[in-house]
């Protein structure tokens, strides 16, 4: 009776998972599609999700939302309040919604859901090798230094596809400085470039996307108009960045709160870590802890030959809070939410430095379900 909602971009392979019984049909009780694109249609990301939920907790029933932006994201909400799930489990991440505060509104539309009660578990993200956090050094012609006579971030593209990149700064909601983002091929030609005009309303965000061929490329920032104690964030959404920050990386909602998030442990370092290096980390913006739990990856999974990253880890934790209200539910009783949030955090393995970090967050997940019994006997002789 415990009711998982899973929310992604896409559940391709979703019929074929059921159909080989890697998910068993009667498990999906709700799904629902809010692009117009059908459920099972974009990147087979859901599937494996859910299937890892599906394999923690076996007889949760599962509810399956595909959304494409943060409109799908606030209706699908509504919907799954309405059908009255008890956890929600999102293994996404959105920028330059705000400046990692848990402020914006994708944060604000979680947050709606937990203070209905639910739990919801959401990915950290990958991107600890991926981030740059910093105040930057204004050159006389505008350009920005990221640290001591370097003016750019530097990326490696190894096999053709796009590049995208995300730039917003610490004046949310209305920019008073005026940001421009560049990307610059080998040869210093700019090849994409976001050069919006902060006035009146507008945001503190710029973003390029392009399709690069195989090289190295560069980030450039230049400022039309900055004030003294402006800071920036940039994300690389699928590319490393030369230097990284890995501090602060965790993606939105993940740094909100009310939302329990999760990074990632490697199966096979799963006793002793380290953590993942992309492994998005903490704290948030205004100096809270994030992440909250780690939990484990590079499983297998029918989606994928070795599902690696956040979003393998942050689904072990969502099932691990089904198989808890299971069994309170079966002693008759429920869990409040902070119940639910201390159950999982209390028997967490600490790693790293002592006691909670922005690293680890509380530790590793390691949850007893049902306490051990053992019995000895010792036979007679003869």
């Amino acid at each position: 009776g415990v009711r998982v909602a899973v929310i992604d971009v896409g559940f391709s392979s979703l019929s074929q998972a059921q159909r080989v019984g890697e998910i068993a049909p009667q498990a999906v009780r709700w799904k629902r599609d809010y692009t117009g694109e059908g459920l099972e249609g974009g990147p087979v990301h859901g599937t494996g999700v859910a299937q890892i939920v599906h394999n923690m907790a076996p007889q949760a029933e599962l509810y399956l939302t595909r959304i494409g932006d943060e409109v799908d994201l606030g209706r699908a909400v509504e919907d799954l309040l309405a059908e009255g799930v008890d956890v929600i489990v999102q293994c996404l991440g959105w920028v330059n919604t705000e400046f990692g505060d848990g402020t914006g509104v994708v944060s604000e539309i979680a947050r709606r859901a937990c203070q209905a009660g639910v739990l919801w578990v959401n990915a950290a993200g990958n991107h600890a090798q991926r981030h740059w956090l910093g105040t930057p050094e204004m050159r006389a012609e505008g350009w920005v230094d990221f640290e001591p006579g370097r003016a750019d971030l530097e990326l490696v593209v190894e096999l053709p596809g796009l590049v995208q990149v995300a730039l917003t700064w610490n004046e949310w909601p209305r920019a008073r400085s005026d940001f421009d983002l560049y990307l610059l091929d080998a040869n210093g030609a700019v090849v994409a470039w976001s050069c919006s005009r902060q006035e009146g309303e507008a945001p503190p965000a710029e973003s390029v996307s392009h399709f690069a061929q195989r090289g190295r490329y560069t980030v450039r920032v230049r400022a039309q108009r900055a004030s003294a104690q402006v800071k920036l964030k940039i994300f690389s959404l699928g590319h490393d960045l030369h230097p990284p920050v890995p501090a602060q990386s965790v993606m939105t909602p993940g740094n909100a709160e009310e939302v329990l998030t999760v990074g990632a442990v490697g199966l096979e370092a799963w006793n002793f870590g380290p953590q993942r290096p992309y492994s998005s980390q903490g704290p948030t913006a205004d100096g809270r802890l994030k992440p909250d739990l780690m939990g484990p990856d590079g499983v297998t999974n029918f989606a994928y030959v070795r599902f690696s990253g956040t979003s393998a880890a942050a689904p072990h934790v969502a099932g691990m809070a089904a198989l808890l209200l299971d069994r309170a539910r079966r002693q008759g009783r429920d869990l409040a939410l902070v119940e639910l949030r201390e159950a999982l955090a209390r028997w967490a393995v600490d790693l790293g430095q002592l006691g909670p970090d922005p690293v680890y967050g509380q530790g590793c997940l390691r949850v007893f379900v049902d306490a051990p019994v053992a019995e000895r006997r010792i036979a007679g002789a003869g």
